[in-house]
C-alpha cells in the first residue's frame, strides 16, 4: 500500500478511535450512580483523565553527502513508521451526600499523595541541609 493510502488509513482509525471515546464521555465519567441509603443519596466522584496521540513516519533513502565515501547507489533506504496510543486514568476523590438538610462533600484521603507530597518535602530540606553544610566548610 503506498504511503498517502497508509496515512489516510491511520488517520481513519485514530479518528474513529476518538470518536468512540466521546460517545462514551459523560458526566456518568466522572459522576458514578447515585445509591439511595435510607433519606440520602450518596454521588460518588472521580477524577478521570484521558490523553491521546499518533503518528507517522516516512522516508526513502541516505543523502548522499552524508555517506562519506561510499557510493550513495549501492545504498538503498526504506523507511516506515506509525504509532498511537491512548491511555486513560480515574481515581475516587469523594462522595457528595445528599439528605433534606443539604449537600456534604467528603473527599477521599489519599495516603499516596500525602506520602509523594512528604518525601518530596524531606528530600527539599535534607538537600538544602546538606548544601549549607557543605558551604559553611569553607
Amino acid at each position: 500500500m503506498g504511503h498517502n493510502g497508509e496515512t489516510t488509513s491511520a488517520s481513519n482509525a485514530f479518528e474513529g478511535i476518538m470518536s468512540h471515546i466521546g460517545r462514551k464521555m459523560s458526566v456518568r465519567t466522572v459522576y458514578g450512580e447515585p445509591t439511595i441509603l435510607g433519606d440520602r443519596a450518596v454521588i460518588p466522584v472521580a477524577e478521570v483523565k484521558y490523553g491521546g496521540g499518533g503518528g507517522w513516519g516516512g522516508g526513502r533513502g541516505p543523502a548522499a553527502e552524508a555517506l562519506e565515501g561510499e557510493k550513495a547507489e549501492e545504498i538503498q533506504g526504506e523507511g516506515e513508521g506509525m504509532g498511537m496510543g491512548f491511555g486513560v486514568s480515574a481515581k475516587p476523590i469523594g462522595a457528595f451526600e445528599v439528605t433534606a438538610e443539604g449537600v456534604h462533600w467528603t473527599p477521599v484521603f489519599d495516603w499516596g499523595r500525602i506520602v509523594q507530597i512528604w518525601s518530596i518535602v524531606t528530600g527539599f530540606v535534607v538537600i538544602v541541609a546538606a548544601l549549607k553544610w557543605l558551604f559553611s566548610r569553607n
